[in-house]
């Protein structure tokens, strides 16, 4: 990274600090901030760039034993509508308020319902599985650290989210900034994760060559309250 897009960085870092998350994500999602012709949550979740985890996730699903899946956030659940998940109850969770309305007018069914949740401020509702696809890459570690204590505190099972493990160091950010995020090292150290599933797509756009969901119990994540 340049120094001019070092310090375009860093001033943007500063904007964001002290905003409220729900402004933030909020604003993006209206803006279409990320410029994708097809999803308003951005070029990781067009069509091209899901197909390798649309293709896993029924399979990973089935294998776990799951029968309730949050997903969260949900976003504008372009991709999703597209995976039969094969359980009986899908809770699509998101921070921004006028989306969760949009998906819960067009999807929501029996078995199929959207809620605004806080995966920051909590609660989350209990789920045998909580989805958390391209979103800690945009938190602080502060709100990362209070995110996994409300997924810990719902009763989850299993957390499946992003991580990028060929990352060395773990940057801090301010939130709705990104960094690529290795959960395995410090100061989250997750463990290893005991299933990892390939998203890897260096060619296409919004992507990357180490990026991973990683598969955790719940019950085995760290207290991060210290970095709260």
């Amino acid at each position: 990274m340049g120094l001019f897009s070092t310090l375009k960085e860093q001033i943007r870092k500063w904007k964001l600090r002290g905003r409220n998350p729900s402004d933030v994500f909020t604003t993006y999602y209206e803006s279409n901030k990320w410029g994708d012709a097809d999803s308003r949550s951005g070029k990781g979740s067009n069509m091209p760039n899901t197909e390798m985890i649309r293709a896993a996730l029924p399979g990973v699903v089935r294998d776990l034993g799951a029968q309730s899946f949050l997903d969260l956030p949900c976003g504008d659940y372009f991709w999703m509508k597209t995976v039969d998940l094969g359980v009986a109850q899908y809770t699509g969770g998101d921070i921004v308020a006028p989306m969760i309305a949009q998906n819960q007018k067009a999807h929501g069914r029996e078995g199929v319902r959207f809620e605004v949740i806080d995966l920051i401020q909590g609660p989350v509702p209990g789920h045998d599985i909580v989805f958390v696809r391209d979103c800690l890459v945009h938190l602080s570690n502060a709100h990362i650290a209070a995110a996994i204590r409300n997924i810990k505190a719902s009763g989850a099972t299993w957390l499946i989210t992003t991580t990028n493990p060929e990352t060395q160091e773990n940057v801090d950010i301010s939130t709705g900034q990104w960094r690529a995020l290795n959960l395995m090292l410090p100061p989250f150290s997750f463990g290893q994760a005991e299933r990892m599933i390939d998203e890897s797509m260096p060619d296409l756009k919004g992507s990357r060559k180490d990026k991973f969901m990683g598969v955790w119990r719940v019950s085995e994540l760290p207290d991060l309250s210290a970095l709260e």
